[in-house]
Parts: structure tokens; sequence; C-alpha cells
């Protein structure tokens, strides 16, 4: 009886091993002789075993299991691991299992502090074909703890390699992110040196994860601020809605741009340089010395514009450094949503006369103080030949990076679904194995 139900345990165990070394590599997250572990099994045995023969025999049938020498690892310093590299499969040529291991090659790995996980490899952006590659947004890996908290992150290469390490947590995710790709998440990770790899190729020294493309920031559920983390037909209809818009070049004085077109027009042009004929005829001035609105002018350009609203968002969203910008004096420490609002407010009433922002958008010889020596017939020209922000500009979606979201950037976003249709990220996940780490003494 004993023997069969240690057959029976065994048999549990080393299917609960085959999902956990791909998921945790050696075990060291909770291990399969986690008691979580060996609920699961006897909860397999119920259906042979009543309650009390149950507790008698399992008792009876895991003594010893945790000492199993494949889960001891390596005590010396300088022993070095082995990676298992498993290259994702063509979903064409998964029919079958012999397909699973075909590409399977061998490397070496440093052990890691037993408290920490390092993650490296490469990861590249999926391509569109008859679509040319050509955006420049960052790659980020980022570091969770169990309560998904970011630890740890770190930019990709220019080649896309990388390598992240955190410490301090017994359970790890890690995000891979780049606006206009789908997430690829690694979820519950334990402790250890992995590499991942979604790369068909046979160069076993490029682990590569490639992002699948078409993916945005529409989520219905939450203001669009951050992807659903699904390819859904949405994200291209998403991109659709914002072509045309354009973000405006920085010094653009919307001051100058009543209508709000991003077009100065000559009636424009007229209606602002009809402000200092008043100051001429009157003497009159404007001395704005300890005025607020100086603190409003973030890149220090002399206008306060549309570019100094997105520093400061990108203060508050994007974790963009507070150092060597001017910041509003109305922010106390760390610039918050409401500064933000209150920022807002300010550049949409920049066209309005009189308010502080117009006066200061009038300002061109740097003395802060506004008069008719201001008034010039040159610079007032090259302002109104500068092209102003039109609609809601978002960097990722204009991946030529000319400043303007085209039909054909809409168009890539469009090939990019017909090519992967419906997608959430825990089935491109899925797609990529995990390169896990094993004792020397047990590569076969």
């Amino acid at each position: 009886m004993h023997t069969s139900l240690k057959r029976t345990v065994s048999g549990v165990l080393s299917f609960l091993l085959v999902g956990q070394v791909m998921i945790f590599g050696d075990g060291t997250a909770q291990g399969v002789l986690h008691k979580d572990t060996l609920v699961a099994a006897a909860g397999s045995i119920e259906e042979m075993k009543n309650a009390r023969q149950l507790k008698e025999e399992y008792d009876t049938a895991i003594e010893g299991l945790g000492e199993v020498d494949y889960f001891t690892l390596p005590s010396t310093g300088n022993t070095r691991r082995r990676v298992r590299s498993v290259n994702r499969l063509n979903t064409e040529e998964t029919s079958t299992e012999s397909s699973v291991w075909d590409d399977v090659t061998i490397t070496e790995e440093p052990i890691n502090a037993p408290d920490t996980l390092t993650v490296s490899g490469y990861v590249e952006k999926g391509t569109v074909p008859n679509h040319t590659e050509s955006d420049s947004t960052p790659i980020y890996i980022r570091v969770f703890n169990g309560n998904w908290e970011e630890i740890a992150s770190v930019q990709a290469n220019q080649n896309g390699s990388y390598t992240v390490t955190a410490s301090g947590s017994d359970v790890y995710h890690v995000k891979f992110e780049c606006d206009g790709y789908l997430p690829f998440y690694l979820r519950d990770f334990g402790t250890g040196s992995y590499k991942v790899s979604s790369d068909s190729s046979n160069d076993v020294n490029k682990d590569t994860i490639i992002l699948i493309p078409g993916d945005t920031t529409y989520n219905a559920d939450n203001g669009n601020l951050w992807s659903d983390d699904k390819l859904t037909a949405e994200d291209a209809e998403y991109v659709w809605e914002h072509v045309g818009s354009q973000i405006g070049d920085p010094d653009f004085n919307p001051t100058m741009d009543i209508n709000g077109d991003g077009v100065i027009s000559e009636e424009e042009k007229h209606a602002f340089s009809h402000f200092y004929d008043d100051l001429i005829n009157t003497g009159g001035s404007y001395d704005m010395s300890g005025w607020s609105v100086l603190t409003y002018d973030i890149d220090l350009n002399g206008v306060i514009n549309e570019h100094d609203y997105d520093l400061l968002y990108d203060m508050v969203y994007n974790g963009l450094s507070t150092s060597g910008w001017h910041i509003p004096d109305f922010v106390d420490g760390t610039p918050t949503e409401s500064d933000l609002q209150i920022f807002r407010e300010k550049v949409d009433a920049s066209h309005i006369v009189n308010t502080d922002v117009y006066i200061y958008n009038h300002e061109f010889t740097a003395d802060v103080v506004v008069d008719g020596s201001d008034f010039n017939t040159e610079r007032i020209e090259f302002l109104a030949s500068l092209r102003g922000p039109v609609g809601e500009y978002i960097a990722y979606m204009d991946r030529n990076s000319n400043g303007v979201i085209e039909e054909t950037e809409a168009q890539w976003f469009s090939a990019a679904y017909s090519i992967y249709g419906d997608v959430e990220w825990d089935k491109a996940s899925a797609e990529h194995l995990l390169c896990c780490r094993i004792p020397n003494s047990h590569i076969v």
C-alpha cells in the first residue's frame, strides 16, 4: 500500500516539478515541497483514500521527500549553474511533443545571491511586414514585488540587451513595456538567475523577447492613461482618432493663436501686435517683478505654452525629474495632479487679454517689464511661422517623430492587428518559455 501511494505522490510531484521549473527555475520561490504544493498533492489522492487512510499513509509516503538531492543546491561559492535556453515555438509547429525540446541549448550562468532575482537577455520590438520600422520609443524592464510595487527598473540598451536585478522579496513580477507594443509579463518569479526567449533563431547567445506590435494606451476603464494589456481592434481605432494631431513647436506662442487651431493668421498676428500699440501710445508698462507667472515658464524659453505643460505632465505621471527645470511656485515639492490642473488652466487662458500669461508672452526683452520696447516685428513674424499643437498628440503614435500623427502611422497599427488579431498579455507571455537554472550535477 505504501509503495502504491509513494508512486502516486511521486507522479503528482513530478508533474508539479515540470510546471515549477518552467516558472521558478530552481524552485526557490516556494519549492515543490512547499506546504501549498503538498496540499495539492494530497488533494489528488483523496479520490482514492478516505480521510483516515490518507492521514496515516500520506505522512509515511512523504517522509524524507524534502531531502531529495535534485533540489539541493551546490554549496561552494565558485560553483556555476547551467541554463536551459528554450526558444519559443512557432504556433504551427507545436503539434508534437518533440518540437518543444528541439531547440534546447545549454549555457552557463553564475549562481545568484539566494534572495535575489536576476533576469537578463535581449528584448526587441516586433515588426510589421511592408511597414518601415522607424520608432525610437524606449523599452523598459520593470521588477515588482509580490504586492506589485516597483522595486527595480532598467531601460534596454540600444542593441536590446538588458540585465535587471532585484532583491528583498520572495515573489517577483517582471514587466517588459514599450508604448505601441503589447506588454510582456513574467509573473510569480522566485529567486535565481534567468533568461527568457521568444527568438526562433538558432543563435544560442541571443535569448530574446519579441514584443507584439500594435498595442496602445487605449483603456476604457482608466481614461486611456495606460495599456489595458490587450491588443484589440480598438487600439488601431484609437490611433485613427488621433490622425492629424501635432505636437507643435516648443517656442509656439499660444497667446497669438486666438482660435486655437495651431496656425497664426494675419488677423491673429495683428491682434497680438495691437497690445503693444496701446502701451506705446499711453507709455504704459507692466512690471512683472515678483509675479508668480515668472515661475510658469518651466523650460525658460520665454513663452508659457503647451510644451511647459507636457514637461509638468511628465513629472507627475512619467517620473521626469524636476532637476534642471523651473518649477511653478504653487508646486509644493513633487508636482501633483492638482498642480497639473492649475497649470492647465493657466495655459488655456494664455490668449485672454491682460491675464498674467498673456502679458508674459508679450515680453521679448528679458527684463521682466512689458512695454513698447518689446514690440519686435521680426520676432513676431518668426513666432507667427511656427506650428502650434493640434488635437491630442501622443508621442508613441508618431512613429517617424516628425511631430504629426499621420495616416501611414495609423495604418501600421491596423496592419499589426490584422496580423496578430486579439491578443491578451497572458497569451503572449505563454508563448515564451523560461530558461531555467538547474544544478550542474543534474544536466543530462
